[in-house]
């Protein structure tokens, strides 16, 4: 397999190559800025009440309705997820817990940086055999 390297080839190819490498650089560059203005971030915490305690949910699915954006929540139940401003929101779920919706409208207006928000599930009732 052969190698190339720039020194070898002639100084104008070698030119292009760097200008394609620096307009690659910028580009990308300015991709990321112009997705942070489109994108909210979100961070929280998953938690459950159990006797009046919050504790974590660990690996809690936390996804953006509308793409393939998602996140688990880690073992403190925490999670972080970028999220296009123009969708209509996230939902939050963990089996045998009621899934929780939360609009992007709503999380852009009560979401700060400087506090980690708890969304707490409520977990789903079940029929009893008295039920059956």
């Amino acid at each position: 397999m052969a190698s190339y390297r720039l020194n070898n080839l002639p100084k104008k190819a070698s030119q292009l190559i760097l200008q394609g490498l620096l307009a690659g650089f910028f580009m990308t560059a300015f991709n990321t800025s112009a997705k942070c203005e489109k994108h909210i971030e979100i961070a929280g915490r998953v938690v459950f009440s159990d006797n009046g305690r919050q504790l974590p949910l660990e690996r809690a699915c936390i996804y953006c309705i509308g793409t393939t954006i998602q996140s688990l929540s880690d073992e403190n139940g925490t999670f972080s997820l970028s999220v296009p401003k123009n969708k209509k929101g996230i939902i939050i779920s963990y089996a045998g817990y009621k899934p929780l919706f939360l609009s992007i409208e709503n999380l852009k207006k009560s979401h700060t940086d400087q506090n980690i928000t708890e969304f707490s599930l409520t977990p789903e009732t079940t029929a009893s055999s008295s039920d059956i």
